[in-house]
């Protein structure tokens, strides 16, 4: 008896832990659109003017909410390769945001980008459609955020994800991974 109430206390806390980070990383996703339209505002800019200060304190504040996400989900245990991989991603954002090093943020980028599959779940896994349309939604912002650094503003992937792949496959079930 006691076994079974420990089993099934388990499966709550797995159950609350997934929808936590589960809803955390909608939140994230959620942020990036303004991260990446406040960072790009200020992309090129390279004196003082107290004019773009607004535009800066509008970055700091984007940057800020994005990495408070990334946060509070690396934070929490991951039970499962659904959170293990909102997780992955969390943390390539956190450190490219965080990082000084030009290099590392090449790194991050090259292997997020040649190795997008690592980061997604298992086409078998509960709820894998879902997940990985998520993944690969900030997974494209993740390249948009970069893109600013490069100077490729007009042409940024879309950070909302893959709502013309979906409309154009037919499917509201998200990418076929």
């Amino acid at each position: 008896m006691a076994n079974i109430a420990f089993t099934t206390s388990l499966v709550a806390a797995e159950a609350l832990t997934l929808a936590s980070i589960t809803s955390l990383f909608e939140e994230f996703l959620s942020s990036l659109p303004a991260l990446i339209e406040d960072e790009k505002d200020l992309s090129g800019y390279l004196g003082c003017d107290p004019a773009v200060d607004a535009w800066i304190i509008a970055a700091d504040a984007s940057r800020a909410v994005t990495l408070e996400y990334c946060t509070r989900m690396l934070s929490l245990c991951a039970f499962g390769p659904q959170e293990q991989s909102l997780q992955r991603v969390a943390r390539l954002f956190k450190a490219a945001m965080l990082t000084e090093s030009p290099n590392l943020v090449t790194r991050l980028r090259n292997h997020a980008t040649t190795r997008q599959w690592a980061y997604l779940v298992s086409p078998g896994t509960p709820g894998a459609l879902q997940y990985n349309a998520m993944l690969v939604t900030a997974l494209c912002a993740f390249e948009a955020y970069l893109s600013i650094e490069d100077g490729v503003v007009d042409t940024l992937a879309d950070p909302q994800g893959y709502e013309g792949h979906m409309r154009d496959s037919g499917t509201t079930d998200g990418p076929t991974v």
